[in-house]
């Protein structure tokens, strides 16, 4: 069988317990929840040894893919958008009382505007109405690196776990390393214990993915590590919500958006005032050339103000919530 790149494809020729369970619960997870940052269920098909499911194409495949084999590093700023994205789409699953107990970078797929869509509900639970903390007795489920040790020792299925694991996607995007990489050192082995000792210490420029240093805003870079600081805290209790996680992530959006628009307003400044106070201080220059030097100056600041303001009106607009 040829199966287009769309197809999520679960094939199998001895169907074990586990497997019939997982593809049922997918099927019957997507066609419950519909938003525009979970992937959305085309179809499926479940025949003698072979089990599919055909998922809307995503061109830019997995998040793990882009952090850790694409060629093209990803900037900054998209990292951030994918982050706002997935933060939403793990916000609108724990509204609808659904944990999904695999959250990481390979379960992230990426369409072709780099919108982040959280696949892979195999594994996903629904939290009874009279829990609303979604607590649920389960068999421990995940992967490793990912996985809140708390819950490896209680059992006990909350919303907070799927946080953690979020946070450790964070860690990921801003430092692009793996959750576990053996070819680290000991103390580096694990991304998230190697994270928080750097926040602590506050050696944030150590975290940074060297293709994105320099192009992170001080203020920004200082929040994100303590937002992803803050989601994989020890204690399931002192982790935000996922709610409060989406509302402080846009604010940082906002904050790398003006940033970048301060940032380059001050360097297309750079090259024109230089020039006009050179020709200010000098007496060969005659009073015509001079103010019509002076008159671009004006302009030019006009023009920006105008697109600095255009720009943050924007801004603006893009941060309500989908």
């Amino acid at each position: 069988m040829v199966l287009h790149p769309s197809v999520y494809s679960m094939l199998t020729k001895d169907i074990t317990d586990q497997g019939e369970p997982k593809f049922r619960a997918e099927i019957d997870m997507l066609s419950k929840l519909r938003h525009s940052h979970l992937v959305s269920l085309i179809g499926y098909c479940h025949e003698n040894n072979e089990k599919i499911l055909v998922y809307e194409y995503m061109s830019n495949g997995t998040l793990y893919h882009q952090l850790h084999k694409a060629d093209t590093p990803l900037t900054w700023l998209t990292r951030l958008n994918i982050a706002i994205g997935a933060a939403r789409g793990l916000a609108y699953l724990h509204t609808s009382r659904v944990i999904h107990r695999d959250v990481k970078s390979s379960n992230i797929l990426l369409d072709e505007n780099w919108t982040a869509m959280i696949s892979d509900f195999g594994l996903s639970k629904i939290g009874p109405d009279n829990q609303p903390i979604s607590c649920v007795n389960a068999s421990v489920k995940g992967t490793f690196g990912y996985l809140d040790l708390e819950y490896l020792y209680t059992r006990k299925l909350i919303r907070k776990f799927d946080v953690y694991s979020y946070g450790i996607v964070l860690f990921e995007l801003l430092s692009g390393r793996l959750a576990v990489d053996e070819r680290n050192e000991e103390d580096e082995c694990s991304l998230v214990r190697w994270a928080q000792r750097c926040v602590r210490e506050r050696k944030l420029d150590q975290i940074v993915d060297s293709n994105i240093k320099g192009t992170i805003a001080a203020k920004c870079l200082k929040r994100f590590a303590q937002i992803a600081d803050r989601c994989v805290h020890n204690d399931p209790k002192e982790r935000p919500s996922m709610t409060e996680v989406v509302a402080s992530l846009q604010a940082l959006s906002v904050l790398q958006e003006k940033s970048n628009i301060e940032l380059s307003t001050t360097m297309s400044f750079s090259w024109i005032v230089p020039k006009y106070l050179v020709y200010a201080i000098n007496p060969n220059v005659g009073m015509n050339k001079l103010f019509l030097v002076y008159m671009h100056c004006c302009l030019f600041m006009i023009i920006h103000m105008f697109n600095f303001f255009s720009q943050f009106y924007k801004i603006y607009l893009s941060c309500s919530p989908s």
